[in-house]
């Protein structure tokens, strides 16, 4: 995939990361209610190559069988690095605590994201 991306993180602005006991009492009838559905809302928040059609199939019953996303593709460097690289390239996404080393690694997305091209190419043959 040779395409550049750019997502903007207040795309998500609609899914706060803690929300009040209701408001997640409620996420969880809907999810039991429609497990598929729940998913394929869930799936909006990330950036999908090729969106999901299906959101959940399986049972958690008898033998059990679980799939999520299993038509979706996903580049999860995209969702996880190159999407924070608009407005966070410098602010530190890992702290690395090396074996042998005495203090710990500070990489920043912009690192990263380096560090993945340079692993990627070098892999090229």
């Amino acid at each position: 995939m040779s395409e550049n991306i750019t997502i903007l993180p207040t795309q998500y602005a609609d899914y706060p990361a803690l929300m009040p006991p209701a408001e997640l009492a409620a996420m969880q009838r809907y999810a039991r209610r429609d497990p598929d559905g729940f998913w394929l809302q869930q799936a909006k928040r990330v950036h999908w190559h090729r969106k999901p059609r299906r959101g959940f199939t399986g049972s958690f019953t008898g033998d059990v069988s679980i799939s999520w996303f299993e038509d979706g593709l996903i580049n999860a460097s995209v969702c996880c690095i190159d999407k924070h690289l608009t407005d966070k390239a410098d602010q530190v996404a890992l702290i690395s605590h090396r074996e042998g080393r005495a203090e710990a690694e500070k990489i920043t997305y912009a690192m990263l994201a380096l560090q993945l091209q340079f692993a990627l190419f070098s892999n090229c043959s």
